[in-house]
């Protein structure tokens, strides 16, 4: 099963909580202009920010579990 988050998924989530890219980098621990650029597909993102990443995607979906449970 492929379980990778894309980017589109994150922008989808970020805009759900009504964040910007710059607040979610900010939880994630990059700039700003990191995350553009990886949004973007033109860098890559390090595995420690993946995590975190993927972390805050998960816990922004189980949110939206919670209401539709």
């Amino acid at each position: 099963m492929n379980t990778y988050v894309t980017s589109a998924t994150i922008k989808q989530l970020r805009e759900k909580q009504n964040l910007t890219q710059a607040e979610l980098a900010e939880k994630i621990g990059i700039s700003a202009s990191a995350l553009s650029r990886i949004m973007n597909d033109k860098k890559f993102i390090s595995d420690e920010h993946t995590k975190r990443a993927f972390i805050f995607v998960k816990d922004e979906l189980f949110k939206l579990l919670k209401y539709i449970r």
